[in-house]
């Protein structure tokens, strides 16, 4: 049996083995921690000499049937320090002017004459026509115009019936004889009235004599523009297809070119020397002026021969 000497050198023999056997588990750690560091180091070096060019161009193997071409930019920006121009605000009444074949707001020309020929300008460039053979869901635009304006006839002669058909109901006694409580018209007078609203139509909200008026009221209530509505869309369709076309051919000379945000005009940013060479269909039809950055203020144009 150990005595207590012996004991306690025992112990202290084992506590010494586990301290050492730590110190060698720590330095194993340290050693493979060290090893993957460099290796990551090594690689993002070579990652980054290759982006930059350092290696030279490292062109991928390209598979059968995939292509490693990669499509060029719409527009190439060069470096441009100037900034770009934008229309104030502050012009209430601004002239439209002929320059170069272009009608442009005559503060337009103001900007071009008061910066440098490095400067881009903000342009707005509005269209001023309407293609009425353009087709949207099977139907012209002109056929969406008509059925709008069938539309508001059809409204217009409702509300105008609430004040003519007491009168109405009399016929051409209203004119020959007139009427106990009515002044009596003119025959020119009931003539045009009547072709005005259409005998059809009358024939709905007078019958027998008598003036339906609680059923025109009804019907003035329940009216549905829906005619207008669906013009409306047709309408948007085809600005929204005119101004893709002519962004297009904005970009396609080189100039940058957004449609904006209301979707109803396109904002060009070109050069005085880019706006004069811009190319449009239909040019005649378009119309120029400087963009109001981060403002709600319009401009009345005033067209000038």
């Amino acid at each position: 049996m150990k005595n207590y000497k012996e004991m306690a050198d025992s112990v202290f023999q084992r506590s010494n083995e586990i301290i050492a056997e730590n110190k060698r588990k720590r330095k194993n750690l340290i050693g493979i921690t060290s090893a993957i560091s460099c290796v990551c180091l090594v690689a993002l070096i070579g990652f980054g000499g290759m982006k930059n060019g350092l290696f030279g161009n490292v062109v991928p193997s390209e598979k059968p049937g995939q292509s490693t071409v990669t499509p060029p930019p719409t527009i190439q920006q060069e470096q441009n320090d100037y900034p770009v121009i934008f229309g104030d605000g502050n012009t209430v009444d601004s002239a439209i002017i002929d320059w170069n074949g272009k009608k442009i707001d005559i503060s337009l020309q103001t900007a071009f004459e008061s910066y440098d020929e490095k400067n881009k300008f903000a342009i707005t460039a509005s269209y001023n026509y309407i293609d009425k053979q353009f087709v949207f869901n099977g139907k012209t635009l002109g056929e969406y115009e008509a059925a709008k304006l069938e539309e508001s006839r059809t409204l217009e002669k409702l509300e105008g019936l609430l004040k003519d058909g007491d009168y109405l109901r009399y016929g051409e006694s209203l004119y020959q004889t007139g009427t106990p409580d009515r002044p009596k018209w003119d025959k020119d007078l009931y003539d045009k009235t009547v072709e005005f609203y259409g005998k059809e139509f009358l024939a709905r909200y007078i019958v027998n004599g008598e003036f339906l008026q609680d059923k025109v009221n009804s019907d003035i209530g329940n009216y549905q523009l829906k005619a207008e509505a669906e013009y409306e869309e047709a309408f948007q369709a085809y600005t929204t297809a005119m101004l893709k076309a002519a962004k297009d051919k904005v970009i396609g000379q080189n100039v940058a070119c957004e449609i904006s945000s209301d979707g109803n005009s396109l904002i060009l940013y070109p050069t005085e020397e880019q706006f004069t060479t811009l190319s449009f269909d239909n040019l005649t039809e378009w119309y120029f002026g400087l963009e109001v950055k981060n403002s709600d203020a319009g401009q009345d144009l005033i067209v000038t021969e």
